[in-house]
């Protein structure tokens, strides 16, 4: 098997890049979706959307950093669209922390 080029090799490191930030948006709405199993679950995937939004919008700026560096406009265009949902995570987070707000107060 020939070892790997350096432009497969950043290709897959942006696609990992990618991968993590698409755990981190899609992980709160699974423990919301678990929540009506389990109702506790439900609270914690409100308190999760802020956080990890913030840590799938980092490893988006990671992986599109490294496209935009090697010229990959297909992993450009990827990374625009996970931008665009980890900013929507991030507003859902900021509602998420002002609804609690405004039920403990």
């Amino acid at each position: 098997m020939k070892p790997l080029g350096p432009a497969t090799a950043s290709r897959a490191e942006i696609v990992n890049y990618y991968k993590k930030a698409t755990y981190c948006y899609a992980a709160p709405f699974g423990l919301l979706v678990l929540s009506f199993l389990i109702p506790f679950v439900g609270a914690v995937g409100l308190f999760t959307l802020l956080p990890l939004g913030l840590a799938g919008l980092f490893f988006t700026k990671r992986g599109l950093t490294l496209a935009a560096k090697n010229g990959d406009r297909e992993k450009k265009d990827v990374g625009y669209a996970n931008l665009v949902l980890g900013v929507i995570v991030l507003l859902f987070g900021l509602l998420a922390l002002a609804f609690t707000y405004v039920r403990l107060s």
